[in-house]
């Protein structure tokens, strides 16, 4: 079951990643 919670920190991190990149607020998963 850990490869589950690898995949789960990937996609988080993949998600910081993304917010951090400039014109990444038109991304529906960006709350801001």
């Amino acid at each position: 079951m850990r490869s589950i919670s690898v995949l789960g920190l990937s996609l988080a991190s993949t998600l910081v990643l993304a917010a951090d990149l400039p014109g990444s607020h038109d991304l529906p998963l960006v709350p801001v």
